[in-house]
Formats: C-alpha cells, structure tokens, sequence
C-alpha cells in the first residue's frame, strides 16, 4: 500500500485525471472514504482523464446507481452508498457493468462485500480519509490488486505526486 496527499480540490481533480491517462480498457477503480472524503471529485478526474470533455457534468450517481460518459474509453461511474443490499436487477446491472468494454469507478465497493461473486479480481483501491478534519487535507491509500497494469499506476503517482 502506498499513501498519496492532496492539500486541495485541484490537486485530488489532477491525481483523478492522471489515474484516468493510464487505465485501460476493463479497469476496475474502487473509491472508499467518508461522507465528503473527495471520492466524487477523484472520480471527475479519472473521467476526464480518460478523455470525456470538460465541459460534461461529471457528478455522483448516487440516486441513478450508474452513470455512463464517453471519453477515450467508456466510463461506468457507480455509486452503491444507498444501497444497503442488491436486488436481483441490481445485481444483474452491476454484472453488465462489468462485462463492458470500457472502465469502471465504484463509490462505496463495500457495499458489495456480501456478493462474492460481483468482487472483481482486478481493481485498483483508493481509500481516501480526511487529514486532521481539514476542509482540503486528504490522504488516498492506493492497494493494487491482481493487475500489473495498477502497480504502474501506483508507481507513476508515486513518482509525479510525491
């Protein structure tokens, strides 16, 4: 595991968008953090990372589950955190999810804790928690998990953020 900081907006939207340049297609990135910890902001810069446009309302999916936006690649942006369990057309949808061509961002993973069958082997985890309670202060904790490709990714926000 490897630690980032971020002192402000900005700086998390840059990480996003460097995530974003390297994932490929069949990228799972897993967002975990409080209320407020930044997950969404981190989200808007993989997307335009990955190419969707600037001007394109990249936001929480939290009422919708999903939101699809095109850039270079497909972007799947899930949220799970008012879902306390699946029904069977939820599963079905993350499944589906899944099985596009393109990347996937999941607020919330642990909601899907209790669905083995729904945890992808591969993803990249970032757990992104408030610094001393400050307004602008994060610490994201990356985990690369079965993917060569994410441990490359760590090693570049290594040497360009730190």
């Amino acid at each position: 595991m490897v630690s980032i900081q971020s002192d402000s907006p900005d700086r998390t939207l840059a990480i996003g968008k460097h995530i974003g340049q390297l994932l490929e297609t069949g990228s799972v990135v897993a967002l975990s953090g409080t209320l407020g910890a930044g997950k969404t902001w981190l989200a808007k810069g993989i997307a335009y990372g990955l190419g969707v446009p600037d001007y394109e309302y990249v936001n929480s999916p939290a009422y919708d589950l999903i939101h699809e936006y095109r850039g270079r690649l497909s972007v799947f942006h899930m949220d799970l955190y008012r879902l306390s369990s699946l029904s069977l057309d939820d599963e079905l949808m993350v499944q589906d999810v899944f099985s596009q061509s393109g990347v996937c961002l999941i607020e919330w993973p642990e909601r899907l804790a209790s669905y083995p069958a729904l945890q992808p082997a591969h993803q990249l985890h970032l757990q992104i928690d408030l610094v001393n309670d400050d307004d602008l202060g994060r610490v994201m904790t990356l985990e690369a998990h079965g993917s060569q490709l994410y441990d490359s990714i760590i090693h570049s926000l290594i040497n360009v953020f730190t």
